[in-house]
């Protein structure tokens, strides 16, 4: 059998100084085409993320914030 000959022409990519854009599609990004949207429900705060199956999670952070509480609040404000 006779076989058929597909051509794909690639999309058009345009680099600004260090960005790359590909303007002929949504978002100016052709590899967002495949993606799943999703907002989150709520904000999330400074030392969290969203998990792979979408649970918020803490990236453990606190005992840095602890640690650094006790340094002085006026810590580099004295005169010059």
């Amino acid at each position: 059998g006779r076989t058929e000959e597909v051509i794909v022409e690639p999309e058009r990519l345009v680099v600004t100084e260090t960005s790359f854009k590909e303007p002929d599609c949504e978002h100016e990004w052709c590899a967002m085409k495949n993606t799943i949207k999703w907002k989150m429900p709520e904000e999330l705060k400074f030392g969290q993320f969203v998990s792979g199956d979408g649970v918020i999670r803490s990236l453990g952070l606190e005992s840095l914030s602890n640690a650094n509480a006790d340094v002085d609040d006026d810590y580099g404000a004295g005169e010059l």
